[in-house]
Formats: structure tokens, C-alpha cells, sequence
């Protein structure tokens, strides 16, 4: 009944005695053979093994007769070569009993399993990436060596709580962040990829996670990740990122210089036109049309030049005020005499006050005050917030002239002057005292530059 029972197993049994001759095997151990009982029982096993081939079995058997302890290894068949078997050694009264089982299949597959996790640790190291798993049943989380170096940790740390983990390696500030996403992924059953920093080497290092859940009978049990070292390519990356907005707010800050420059060369196409216009058709001669218009050109040219020193971010008031007077001055403030706090104007501001100063200045020269030795004019300025802007308040007061008479109609300087400084939200006065002309002036500059405003 036994030896019926031990021919149906699939494993190839066989005894030996102390001779090392065969007293028992079974029809596996025959087919294994290639022999038949006849053959095999009673023959001496090394005379059905040979020497060469047989030194590891021998070794166990020599072992297990004198010590009488099992003996377990894995040996390549004698007849066989290119199949594995798993060999069971143990005593028996009378000598030893040998089993053995074909396991080329699991050793087959143990050893391929083998070779492509070495394969995957190769291309995982060689991509600066790791491992991990993490087992939601526990909460606990397993790194490879790898992992653990990204993190900055040691062996000491491998299977602590995934909380633990966090708190150790991550920035706090990502933490929040890697959790929602873990937790999304593992509550849907997606993959997730999230970028955080890790503490290493004494500084905070950028990596990225790849991970996804481990889905057991439709229930995430865990789950499985990888790593990746990404600091290096994300500084780039962000290097990369802050020159391409550069580049995009130069493109845009170019637009609108171009937007810009259409506009006050319009402007000034404008401006020269009409002053053109109105100098010619006031004239009582070509030549004095001449010189007026080149007077009141230079006037505009002598403005603009201030502002472009300033990058036409404004211009300061008394700039504007010497450069409209400074053709009627042999030295600064002996003829025009100011007073007024430090303002800068925004500027249209400017050039509309420059040609303004010019032509009471040129009336000056010609009729008023300064066509004398001793006369002189005062100007007089406040300036005080208004809203969205600036209001400032002028006075020109000519001293020391020829007697003034009101004129009898109105000129293009006049003209010019309440004009510019209306379509400026402003407004001019001209009084023609008997001691002097005098102007009062108003006007506003709005703040759509940001530059017009009273300085310290």
C-alpha cells in the first residue's frame, strides 16, 4: 500500500544503505533514470551516478549518514544538465532516503525575476530614481536603497509609518500637497505624479513621485511608487521659464513703446501743424511768419529735449521754465525770477506748459518787460493734490516795462496760450495792467504716468 502510494507521487524517492547500495525507488525515480528496477535496485549508487558529477550528492549523503541531520540544496540533474532539482537528504535506520524534485520551472522563473529587478535597479539608479511600496493595512512604508539615499535616511528607517516618512524627509510646506494627492489617487484607483522637496545634504532638493495604487480583488491595498531626483533639470527648467517671461513682459514693454511713440509723434505732427497754420495766417509778413514759426518750434524742440533726458517719464518744472527762458537770460534768474515748490509734471503736462512760458517770454522780449534793460518778470507757482492728479497754480507778473495798454484784438500767442491751456483742463487770465502784464494760469496733470506730483 505504501509503495503504491510513493510510485503516484511525482517526486523521485529512492533509498540507499550504508553500502551506498539502492534498496528502494520509486517509478519517478526510474523514469528520471532511464532504468528499471531490475537495473537500479541493489546496483550501488555511485555506479548509476558518476563521480564527476555526483561529489555535491555524495557530500550530503557522507553528511547526513554520519551526522543524521537533513540536508536540503539545489543540484542539476546528473542526466539532465539543463534541468534543476531540489534535493531532500535524510537519515533512515538502515541508511539514507534521497528525494527529489524537478523545480527547473520556479528556478527558472525565480532566476529571471532576479535578473530584471538587477536590470530595473541598473535603470532605475541610472535614471537617479528609486522604489517604494507602501502597505495601507499597516501604514507602513518599504524603500529601496536608492529611495532611502533621495531622502537623506538610512536603513534604520525603512518600514516606518508613511506619516513618519513625511515628516522626516519632506518640506513642510509640501507635505499637504503629496498627501491630497495619495489620497485622491487612492481613493479612485488613478495614478498620480506630484513634484515636492526633500531635506539631503543639508539642503531642500526637488524630486518628483510616481505612483499608483496596488488593487487587490478591486480594493487598494497599498501602493507602489518611484522617485526621481528632478532638482537639477526643475532649476533649469525655472531658469528657463523666468527668461521666457522676460522675454514676453520686453515684447509687451516694446509694444507699448512702439504704441507710445505712434502716439506723441501724432501728437507732435499735430501740434506743428497747427501752430504752422495759426503762425502763417497771423503773420504780417513771410518773414516774420518765418521767424515765429522757427521761435515757436524751438520752443517745442527745447521741451521735448528735456523730456527725452528723462526718458519722457515727466520732466521737472523749473527744467521746463529755464529752457523756455533761457534764450532771454544772459544768466539764470536775473530776468525771470521764480518761486514755487519742486514739482514735476507728467508730459503733455510739459511740452503745454513750455510752449505756453515761450510765448509770454517772446511777448516779453518784444513789447513788455523784458525789451527794457531794467525790467524783469516774476514767476510764482503752487501746486496742491488733486484727484487722479495734480493742480497747479501760476502767475506771470512782468515788472519795469513800458506802459501796458489792452491790445486791439487778439493775437495767435494769446490765442495759443488759452487754447493749449484748456485742452489741459486748465485755464489763463491775461490781465493788461498799466505796470505790467500780468497772466494767471492753471493746470492739471493727471497721474496716468505716475510721475506728476509735488517732490520733498
Amino acid at each position: 500500500m505504501a509503495e503504491a502510494l510513493l510510485d503516484g507521487l511525482p517526486d523521485a524517492i529512492h533509498v540507499v544503505d550504508h553500502d551506498w547500495r539502492v534498496t528502494y525507488a520509486n517509478e519517478a525515480f526510474l523514469r528520471h533514470m532511464g532504468m528499471d528496477k531490475g537495473h537500479v535496485i541493489g546496483s550501488s549508487l555511485w555506479d548509476l551516478i558518476p563521480w564527476s558529477r555526483g561529489d555535491r550528492l555524495r557530500e550530503a549523503y557522507v553528511h547526513v549518514m554520519a551526522t543524521g541531520q537533513t540536508d536540503t540544496f539545489l543540484h542539476e540533474s546528473v542526466h539532465y544538465p539543463d534541468r534543476t532539482m531540489d534535493v531532500r537528504v535524510f537519515p533512515l535506520l538502515d541508511g539514507v532516503g534521497i528525494v527529489l524534485r524537478d523545480v527547473t520551472r520556479r528556478v527558472t522563473a525565480e532566476r529571471a525575476l532576479a535578473t530584471s529587478e538587477e536590470h530595473l535597479r541598473r535603470a532605475l539608479n541610472g535614471a537617479e530614481m528609486g522604489h517604494w511600496r507602501w502597505e495601507a493595512k499597516t501604514d507602513r512604508i518599504y524603500m529601496s536603497e536608492r529611495t532611502l539615499a533621495l531622502y537623506g535616511l538610512g536603513p534604520e528607517h525603512q518600514g516606518l509609518e508613511r506619516s513618519e516618512v513625511r515628516r522626516l524627509a519632506l518640506h513642510p510646506d509640501d507635505v499637504p500637497r503629496v498627501k491630497l494627492a495619495a489620497e485622491h489617487a487612492q481613493a479612485h484607483q488613478t495614478q498620480y505624479e506630484v513634484d515636492y522637496r526633500v531635506r539631503r545634504d543639508g539642503e531642500w532638493r526637488w524630486m518628483r513621485v510616481m505612483a499608483g495604487p496596488h488593487v487587490v480583488g478591486g480594493q487598494a491595498v497599498g501602493m507602489h511608487g518611484l522617485v526621481q531626483d528632478i532638482h537639477e533639470r526643475k532649476l533649469v527648467n525655472d531658469r528657463l521659464q523666468d527668461e521666457i517671461e522676460e522675454r514676453e513682459r520686453a515684447q509687451q514693454r516694446q509694444l507699448l513703446l512702439i504704441h507710445e511713440l505712434n502716439h506723441r509723434v501724432k501728437n507732435i505732427l499735430a501740434m506743428v501743424q497747427s501752430i504752422a497754420t495759426q503762425t502763417l495766417s497771423n503773420a504780417d509778413t513771410p518773414q516774420d511768419a518765418l521767424v515765429a514759426l522757427d521761435q515757436r518750434l524751438l520752443a517745442l524742440a527745447r521741451a521735448h529735449d528735456v523730456l527725452t533726458r528723462e526718458s519722457w517719464h515727466g520732466a521737472e518744472l523749473t527744467d521746463i521754465i529755464a529752457g523756455a527762458v533761457a534764450p532771454h537770460e544772459a544768466r539764470p534768474g536775473q530776468r525771470v525770477r521764480t518761486r514755487g515748490a519742486p514739482v514735476r509734471l507728467e508730459p503733455q503736462a510739459a511740452v503745454t506748459l513750455a510752449l505756453v512760458l515761450h510765448e509770454l517770454a517772446t511777448n516779453a522780449v518784444k513789447y513788455g518787460a523784458l525789451s527794457t534793460d531794467d525790467g524783469w518778470v516774476s514767476l510764482e507757482w503752487s501746486a496742491s493734490p488733486a484727484q487722479a492728479g495734480l493742480d497747479l497754480d501760476l502767475t506771470w507778473a512782468e515788472h519795469g516795462g513800458p506802459p501796458v495798454t489792452p491790445p486791439k484784438r487778439r493775437g495767435f500767442g494769446g490765442r495759443l496760450i488759452t487754447r493749449s491751456l484748456a485742452a489741459e483742463q486748465g485755464s489763463a487770465q491775461l490781465i493788461y495792467a498799466p505796470e505790467g502784464l500780468c497772466c494767471r494760469m492753471t493746470l492739471f496733470t493727471p497721474h496716468t504716468t505716475g510721475q506728476a506730483r509735488v517732490l520733498p
